[in-house]
C-alpha cells in the first residue's frame, strides 16, 4: 500500500517546476504521472546509512502522506529522523505531527502544501535548525533502552 501522496507531489513539482524534488526509496506503484516532469527524479533505494548523507543536501524534507486511517493513527519515524537532520520539512497534517508544528511548515490542502513547500525553502533561521534537533534528541533507540531500564529497575526495588 502507498502511504506517499503521489498525486499531491505531482500537483507541487507540477506548481513549482524550477524546484527540484529527489524521491529516494524503492517503488512500488506506477510513477508514469511524472515521465513529463523534468524536475523529479527517481534515486531509487539506498541504505540505511546512506540517507542521512543524502539528507544532507536537501533544502527541504518533504513529508506527503497521503490520508488514511494508516496516517490518522501511526507515528512515522520519518518524521523525527528529517528533525534530526534539522532541515526545514514540508509536512501535510496528520495527528502525531502535532508536537512539532512550531517546527514544521504543514498545510491540509494540495494549495497548502505548495505553499508549506515555499515556506519551507525560504527558511533561513538557524534557531529553527537547532529546535528541530533538540526536538528529538531523546528519540534515539539508546534513550528507549535507558528508560526501559530504568523503568524496570524501579519497579524491582518498589516490591514490598
Amino acid at each position: 500500500k502507498d502511504w506517499v501522496d503521489f498525486d499531491l507531489l505531482e500537483f507541487t513539482a507540477r506548481q513549482l517546476p524550477d524546484v527540484s524534488f529527489a524521491l529516494i526509496g524503492s517503488i512500488s506503484s506506477d510513477v508514469s504521472q511524472f515521465n513529463d516532469l523534468k524536475n523529479v527524479y527517481f534515486l531509487g533505494k539506498k541504505t540505511y546509512p546512506e540517507i542521512p548523507d543524502y539528507g544532507k543536501y536537501f533544502d527541504v524534507a518533504l513529508l506527503p502522506w497521503r490520508q488514511t486511517k494508516w496516517i490518522e493513527y501511526c507515528n512515522p519515524v520519518k518524521t523525527k529522523e528529517y528533525l534530526a537532520l534539522g532541515i526545514p520539512i514540508a509536512s501535510i497534517d496528520y495527528p502525531e505531527l502535532e508536537p512539532y508544528l512550531d517546527l514544521v511548515c504543514h498545510a491540509d490542502t494540495k494549495e497548502g502544501f505548495v505553499q508549506a513547500v515555499q515556506d519551507a525553502i525560504s527558511e533561513d533561521d538557524p534557531d529553527l535548525v537547532n529546535r528541530r534537533k533538540q526536538s528529538v534528541e531523546k528519540e534515539t533507540w539508546d534513550e528507549k533502552v535507558r528508560l526501559l531500564e530504568q523503568s524496570i529497575q524501579t519497579s524491582e526495588s518498589f516490591h514490598p
